[in-house]
């Protein structure tokens, strides 16, 4: 049964479990049709400039200029275009698209349907683009947009010159990225969890059988292995429960409000500092997962290390270094936390970081360290099994 979620339908329909239209569901189509229309009416009797539209972004709407609109649009374009050197990641990709669709049909975004359409069908053609997870000081993740927004205009058979006036800062602007790439890393930490959930209770047989704890309690890591993965899990709740949320909220900057009367908002939608803080709690549980893990190589190797009906004596001995290089890394690259630095001036004008994809990176990192150390412990065991068998 597919869930009825914001969340499980993203996750169903990038899974293809899912027609993608159940994502935005029926009524989509007229109201962005209906938003449009209204939004080509108040550009038309638009007493002033429009951020995005008529004026130059990056905080200098109120410099003058003489672009046109379509020139806006390429301003945009060429400004936040960086060629990206990642190899195309399809669950990412598509987790991505997704999400900024079912922003842009709640609203708030304009867009014509015609390129909404265009859009939604590069879903079913099977192509992924390139995002480059390390392209981003995350404050809306603009720069890995604008390749997402280039990329699937060019799957599309489209390009910045066939957009209507607004509909580049439409494409870029919002969430979507830091939204999209952190349910795609929090699939991955999910997976290891349970895969340590299952690892850990055959860890736990071994070390019973040893009978190296036959008469005093087990070590502390393997006893607080439930209590731990309940942890982790119960982050994983909270990051659903926040992208859920965002998934059903207008994202971007400016909104527009169809009225009446019609209107523009600035504000800062496309920060999802909430998102952020959960992915903040989903690391900080990953890496005590990470300890525990280690921890429990580290006694399963004391417990069976010696005998001299063993095989190789010594075969075990790096086994429990290269766990605790795998979690010393991990600690070193990721124990600086989201909000470390805040902020920085961009030509004498404030911003503010959330730090979003780079927090999905590392939360992505920290899913591939997790699998590596659950291998090395998997090695660990299997030679163990190996050695009682032939005993």
């Amino acid at each position: 049964m597919i869930e009825s979620s914001n969340v499980g339908r993203v996750r169903a329909a990038a899974e293809g479990r899912l027609d993608a239209r159940e994502v935005w569901g029926p009524a989509a189509p007229a109201f962005l049709e209906a938003q449009w229309q209204a939004f080509e009416r108040f550009m038309a009797a638009a007493p002033g400039p429009i951020y995005g539209v008529t004026t130059l972004t990056g905080h200098r709407d109120g410099e003058a200029h003489s672009l046109t609109p379509a020139q806006i649009n390429h301003a945009i374009a060429d400004s936040h275009w960086f060629e990206p050197t990642s190899e195309p990641e399809d669950g990412l990709w598509r987790l991505i698209t997704l999400t900024k669709l079912a922003q842009m049909a709640i609203g708030g975004t304009p867009v014509r349907l015609e390129l909404f359409n265009a859009l939604a069908e590069g879903l079913t053609a099977g192509r992924a683009g390139r995002i480059d997870m390390n392209a981003s000081y995350s404050s809306g993740d603009v720069i890995p947009a604008c390749q997402w927004a280039l990329q699937s205009l060019r799957f599309a058979g489209l390009s910045v010159e066939d957009l209507a006036p607004g509909e580049m800062i439409a494409l870029i602007n919002g969430d979507f990225v830091h939204l999209g790439s952190a349910l795609w890393a929090a699939e991955r930490i999910a997976s290891a969890r349970l895969r340590n959930d299952a690892q850990g209770r055959r860890a736990a047989r071994l070390l019973s059988v040893s009978g190296r704890y036959a008469q005093r309690q087990f070590p502390v890591s393997f006893r607080a292995m439930e209590d731990v993965s309940a942890a982790l899990a119960s982050t994983e709740r909270l990051m659903d429960m926040t992208a859920d949320r965002l998934l059903g909220s207008p994202s971007g900057n400016p909104l527009f409000h169809v009225g009446p009367p019609s209107r523009m908002e600035s504000q800062a939608s496309f920060l999802a500092t909430d998102l952020s803080l959960a992915q903040g709690s989903l690391i900080e549980a990953s890496l005590a997962l990470a300890w525990i893990i280690s921890r429990r190589i580290q006694h399963l190797c004391e417990a069976f290390h010696d005998g001299a009906s063993l095989s190789n004596p010594i075969a075990l001995i790096q086994k429990p270094k290269l766990a605790e290089a795998r979690l010393e890394a991990l600690r070193l690259r990721h124990g600086v936390r989201t909000f470390a630095s805040g902020g920085v001036m961009s030509e004498g004008v404030e911003d503010f970081w959330t730090r979003g994809l780079m927090t999905s990176s590392a939360t992505a990192d920290i899913a591939t360290g997790l699998t590596d150390m659950l291998r090395i412990e998997a090695d660990v065991m299997d030679w163990i099994e190996a050695q009682q068998t032939s005993a």
